[in-house]
């Protein structure tokens, strides 16, 4: 593999900072799972050097903290990725088909979504309280299912999510705190996959698989933690 990358950093006003960083890698002969090889009145598949694959992206970082109120700080964060894999090459079989389908080399593509980000508040209220709020978003991607564009049996396009989650903290004591907190606050789902997309509803898996971003909706939590 070959990893290069370039990035920057800078400090404005007061405690915030922001970073970028540029990067490609370049993976040869990643090691994947083969196509079904037909073998006379049975198929086999194996693990092999199957793969060149490229991922190239952006990452941005952006962080610092403001004081409101006479007895409130907010520190807050702000991180973006655009990422980018494309599969660049794939070793043939003797009858001349890819080792890898092309299938498969659509699903490393675009399975997952280019752009993601995080924005993350954290606001102190006097001595005892503590605040955490947290946006996570993905972006549009395709299920794994189906062929993209196809007449029959496409893949389904996923739209963007976007989630929240929140946690309430109490500093009790110096060393024990209290925490109430939400994780999928407003209890969001990703798309469900129906017709005319390939789908695999009569069993059941109504989301996508392979999915990065959240189909098992809501949980809600509360803990303790002592520090000594």
């Amino acid at each position: 593999s070959v990893n290069l990358s370039m990035g920057v950093a800078y400090d404005f006003y007061s405690g915030w900072s922001l970073t970028a960083d540029l990067y490609q890698i370049d993976v040869d002969d990643k090691i994947y799972r083969t196509r079904d090889i037909k073998i006379n009145d049975r198929t086999i598949s194996f693990y092999t050097n199957a793969l060149d694959i490229k991922s190239q992206g952006l990452d941005l970082v952006l962080s610092g903290n403001f004081e409101w109120l006479q007895s409130a700080q907010t520190d807050l964060s702000f991180a973006f990725s655009y990422n980018e894999i494309s599969v660049e090459d794939r070793p043939r079989l003797n009858n001349g088909s890819f080792i890898v389908s092309d299938a498969i080399a659509e699903d490393i593509e675009n399975n997952y979504p280019n752009e993601r980000f995080v924005v993350t508040t954290n606001t102190q209220f006097g001595d005892n309280w503590n605040v955490m709020l947290r946006a996570n978003y993905y972006g549009k991607h395709f299920d794994e299912r189906g062929t993209i564009g196809a007449e029959e049996d496409p893949s389904a396009s996923i739209d963007p999510s976007l989630y929240f989650d929140l946690e309430i903290k109490y500093h009790a004591t110096d060393t024990l705190n209290f925490a109430l907190g939400a994780v999928n606050v407003f209890d969001t789902y990703i798309d469900e996959i129906n017709e005319p997309f390939s789908n695999t509803q009569n069993i059941g898996l109504q989301y996508p698989r392979r999915s990065a971003a959240n189909y098992e909706g809501g949980s809600w939590y509360l803990k303790t933690s002592m520090n000594f």
